[in-house]
């Protein structure tokens, strides 16, 4: 099944690209081109590369390990001093793995929470919201569309495999800020740069996911865990990623492909009103 949302860098289209009937064009897309790279600039300041993030994740699990295996041989039914110099070496060396990978999660969150809270990120989103906001009158968008954000993520494809653009990955997605509207006839979601039309009567259902979704960015002038957002218990881990449970995956079928697109749950009201569907 596809996500209508997921962007190939490849083909510089959505995987749902049958789906639009309206797109930006010559100077627009150009513009939108330029705002991507100047996006992509504050992730690649905020965020270290893919392996760095690995190698830090692997450091933490391995001391944890160690000091966990390190404690079993000193609370074991059988204690020698075999076992005793086995713990005080396990300790020795899972010790400084251990805080070696908690120092360098903290590192990553304070390195994200610095460049996307600085004043130059806060220019960038405002100077960036004037430029989408012509867009979207240029794709027809009409005032009263809602905006939701829903999940997706860019990536490329390496010798027959997906490689997810950072931040995102397998497991991680990206939170995009969309419009969604409706007519009697399909519900229509505006991106930055396309319009999608996804007819009602495309095998249109909404199902409820009762599993946690990780995902990067908040698009809301309220935090997550203040005001109408509390409810929905949204954590956020020391990566930068906000996670959430459950989630929504809006599934339907089109020009012979099955496809869906995935919703956060404060995103539910807004999708069943538009769409008369329940989960």
């Amino acid at each position: 099944m596809k996500n209508a949302l997921a962007y190939s860098l490849d083909s510089e289209k959505y995987d749902g690209d049958p789906l639009v009937v309206r797109r930006l064009e010559g100077d627009s897309k150009t513009k939108f081109g330029e705002l991507q790279r100047e996006r992509e600039k504050f992730v690649r300041l905020a965020l270290p590369s893919k392996w760095v993030q690995l190698l830090i994740a692997c450091s933490l699990l391995a001391g944890v390990l160690l000091v966990l295996v390190g404690v079993e041989f000193l609370t074991g039914e059988t204690v020698t001093p075999q076992t005793n110099t086995a713990a005080i070496v396990l300790f020795c060396v899972g010790g400084p793995f251990a805080v070696i990978g908690a120092a360098g999660i903290i590192w990553i969150s304070f390195r994200a929470r610095k460049i996307f809270g600085s004043s130059d990120y806060r220019f960038f989103e405002e100077r960036e919201e004037k430029v989408l906001s012509q867009f979207r009158g240029e794709l027809g968008v009409p005032d009263t569309a809602a905006a939701a954000d829903a999940f997706a993520y860019c990536y490329r494809v390496k010798n027959g495999k997906i490689r997810y653009q950072s931040p995102a990955s397998k497991n991680c997605c990206l939170n995009e800020s969309v419009r969604l509207y409706a007519d009697a006839d399909a519900l229509f979601v505006a991106t930055e740069q396309s319009v999608l039309r996804i007819p009602f009567a495309s095998s249109f259902r909404i199902e409820r996911i009762e599993k946690r979704k990780a995902f990067y960015g908040w698009n809301k002038q309220e935090k997550p865990n203040k005001g109408a957002y509390k409810q929905y218990k949204i954590r956020s881990n020391d990566s930068g990623a906000f996670t959430v449970k459950p989630y929504f995956a809006l599934k339907f079928y089109a020009d012979g492909e099955d496809y869906e697109l995935l919703f956060p749950p404060y995103e539910y009201d807004t999708l069943s009103r538009l769409t008369g569907r329940t989960a």
